[in-house]
Protein backbone atom coordinates (compact mmCIF):
# COMPACT_ATOMS: atom_id res chain seq x y z
CA UNK A 1 0.00 0.00 0.00
CA UNK A 2 2.76 2.30 0.61
CA UNK A 3 3.66 2.64 -2.70
CA UNK A 4 -0.09 3.85 -3.91
CA UNK A 5 0.08 6.72 -1.23
CA UNK A 6 1.08 9.82 -3.48
CA UNK A 7 1.78 13.11 -1.85
CA UNK A 8 1.13 15.55 -4.09
CA UNK A 9 3.84 18.82 -4.16
CA UNK A 10 3.42 22.03 -5.11
CA UNK A 11 5.69 25.58 -4.14
CA UNK A 12 4.32 26.92 -1.02
CA UNK A 13 3.19 29.89 -2.47
CA UNK A 14 0.27 27.91 -4.12
CA UNK A 15 -3.01 27.75 -1.94
CA UNK A 16 -5.35 26.84 -4.65
CA UNK A 17 -6.21 24.00 -7.64
CA UNK A 18 -7.67 25.88 -10.42
CA UNK A 19 -8.02 24.47 -14.22
CA UNK A 20 -8.75 21.64 -15.98
CA UNK A 21 -5.73 21.55 -17.86
CA UNK A 22 -3.44 22.06 -14.27
CA UNK A 23 -5.12 19.00 -13.42
CA UNK A 24 -4.37 16.91 -16.15
CA UNK A 25 -0.64 18.15 -15.90
CA UNK A 26 -0.55 17.45 -11.93
CA UNK A 27 -2.01 14.25 -12.60
CA UNK A 28 0.60 13.34 -16.02
CA UNK A 29 3.65 14.68 -14.09
CA UNK A 30 3.15 13.49 -10.22
CA UNK A 31 0.60 10.18 -10.14
CA UNK A 32 0.28 8.35 -13.39
CA UNK A 33 3.18 6.02 -13.88
CA UNK A 34 3.51 5.51 -10.15
CA UNK A 35 0.66 3.55 -9.09
CA UNK A 36 -0.41 0.00 -9.03
CA UNK A 37 -4.05 0.45 -10.72
CA UNK A 38 -4.55 -3.12 -9.27
CA UNK A 39 -4.94 -1.63 -5.71
CA UNK A 40 -6.65 1.34 -3.79
CA UNK A 41 -4.89 4.27 -4.31
CA UNK A 42 -4.40 7.10 -1.66
CA UNK A 43 -3.35 10.64 -2.45
CA UNK A 44 -2.40 12.74 -0.16
CA UNK A 45 -2.91 16.73 -0.61
CA UNK A 46 -0.20 19.05 0.92
CA UNK A 47 -1.73 21.45 4.34
CA UNK A 48 -1.12 24.66 2.52
CA UNK A 49 -3.80 24.01 -0.48
CA UNK A 50 -6.98 25.83 0.43
CA UNK A 51 -9.60 26.04 -2.04
CA UNK A 52 -10.12 23.10 -5.20
CA UNK A 53 -11.77 24.55 -8.20
CA UNK A 54 -14.30 21.64 -10.03
CA UNK A 55 -12.14 22.05 -12.83
CA UNK A 56 -9.07 20.24 -11.73
CA UNK A 57 -10.62 17.45 -10.09
CA UNK A 58 -12.32 17.01 -13.27
CA UNK A 59 -8.91 17.57 -15.13
CA UNK A 60 -6.69 15.13 -12.54
CA UNK A 61 -9.27 12.59 -12.59
CA UNK A 62 -10.02 12.49 -16.77
CA UNK A 63 -8.01 9.64 -17.62
CA UNK A 64 -9.20 7.40 -15.65
CA UNK A 65 -12.62 8.22 -16.13
CA UNK A 66 -12.41 8.13 -19.13
CA UNK A 67 -10.56 5.03 -18.99
CA UNK A 68 -12.36 2.70 -16.40
CA UNK A 69 -15.19 4.92 -15.44
CA UNK A 70 -16.84 7.19 -12.23
CA UNK A 71 -17.39 3.98 -10.28
CA UNK A 72 -13.33 2.52 -10.28
CA UNK A 73 -12.10 5.99 -9.36
CA UNK A 74 -14.87 6.28 -6.71
CA UNK A 75 -13.71 2.98 -5.21
CA UNK A 76 -9.83 3.01 -5.65
CA UNK A 77 -9.45 6.20 -5.12
CA UNK A 78 -9.15 8.17 -1.38
CA UNK A 79 -8.06 11.58 -1.24
CA UNK A 80 -6.53 12.74 2.45
CA UNK A 81 -5.65 16.12 3.44
CA UNK A 82 -5.56 17.60 7.10
CA UNK A 83 -7.95 20.69 5.82
CA UNK A 84 -11.69 18.63 5.76
CA UNK A 85 -12.83 21.23 3.22
CA UNK A 86 -10.40 20.67 0.20
CA UNK A 87 -10.91 16.47 0.88
CA UNK A 88 -14.56 17.27 0.93
CA UNK A 89 -14.12 19.16 -1.97
CA UNK A 90 -12.17 16.49 -3.58
CA UNK A 91 -15.07 13.83 -3.34
CA UNK A 92 -17.89 15.53 -4.01
CA UNK A 93 -16.17 16.95 -7.81
CA UNK A 94 -15.56 13.41 -8.41
CA UNK A 95 -19.15 12.43 -8.30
Amino acid sequence: MENNLIKLQFGNTIVALAGYDYGVDVFKSLVEKKVDLDNSIMIEIPDTIQIVASSFVEGFFSKWVEKYGYEYVLDKVKVICTNKRVECAFRNYMI
